[in-house]
């Protein structure tokens, strides 16, 4: 796992850190590439007002999409995508956390994954 420059702040959130070592770079090694984060805690980055990016920790980071030399280059952030969902979906129920506690989010450029724990009630499929 590596960082895109010296830029990327990764003050995060114990369970995205847990995530992304455990189970994203896992991944990534599994298709002979390195995980590199592009984004993470740093206040300089350009990110929605309310973003995750922002929290304290952080609870929100950016990946690259694009970099998987293994796939073809078309499915490549397709594919990966789906794949770290269904690790996310492991990782939560591994750590007793809710299904959906950790979000991964094809974007256009990048692949963004936070940590947003659900309400026990909004769990069960109850408002």
């Amino acid at each position: 796992m590596k960082l895109k420059d010296s830029s990327v702040e990764m003050k995060l959130h114990w369970h995205l850190t847990n995530f992304l070592t455990t189970k994203v770079n896992t991944y990534y090694h599994s298709l002979t590439s390195e995980l590199t984060i592009t984004s993470g805690s740093e206040l300089s980055a350009r990110h929605g007002y309310t973003s995750l990016h922002y929290a304290l920790p952080c609870c929100a980071v950016d990946i690259r999409n694009w970099d998987i030399r293994t796939l073809p280059e078309i499915v490549t952030g397709y594919m990966q995508w789906v794949s770290l969902n269904e690790l996310a979906g492991e990782y939560c129920a591994d750590q007793g956390l809710g299904p959906n506690d950790i979000d991964v989010v094809l974007e256009k450029t990048h692949i963004h994954i936070e940590f947003q724990p659900k309400r026990p009630e909004t769990r069960a499929g109850r408002a």
